[in-house]
């Protein structure tokens, strides 16, 4: 790749850069509840897949993040496409009340959705299917339980 060409990928990348911070927003999402599961670290992640951990992941509310949508499927089947726009924080290992360490999560919902989970059990296992198969797309763990629903809003130390 020429000089040249070089910096007119810098300045795309600059350009893309700007575009994107021009259209982001930061959200103050407010706590929703929290999903606790014990994982493994996946066999093709850099760490023994011997390790367990638990994975909590605190479902956090905010009128920012785009509601569910459900379509049916064109073909009649009766089947449902479902998209659910969530936005997944970066990890952070912090103790869990007298627990050992865990891996925490901050996934953002919107309102609507959080609100749904506390009227629907059946809504809320698969939206905490949804949002650890999110943080799996981050991390490589593998779910060694299935999950559960400890009656608190928040877990672990608010970011901000």
């Amino acid at each position: 790749m020429s000089a040249e060409q070089l910096m007119m990928l810098q300045q795309l990348q600059q350009e893309r850069l700007r575009q994107f911070e021009a259209n982001s927003i930061e959200i103050q999402p407010e706590p929703g509840f929290v999903v606790k599961l014990n994982c493994s670290h996946d066999s093709s992640g850099h760490m023994d897949s011997s390790d367990e951990m638990q994975v909590c992941l605190n479902i956090c509310q905010s009128p920012h993040i785009a509601p569910i949508s459900e379509t049916p499927d064109p073909s009649g089947s009766g089947a449902v496409h479902v998209r659910l726009p969530m936005s997944c924080g970066p990890m952070r290992r912090e103790k869990a009340r007298a627990a050992s360490e865990c891996a925490i999560f901050d996934v953002v919902l919107n309102d609507e959705v959080v609100l749904r989970c506390t009227k629907d059990t059946e809504f809320r296992e698969n939206v905490a299917s949804f949002a650890f198969q999110n943080v799996q797309r981050k991390f490589p763990v593998k779910a060694i339980s299935s999950f559960t629903f400890p009656k608190i809003r928040y877990i672990g130390t608010k970011p901000g």
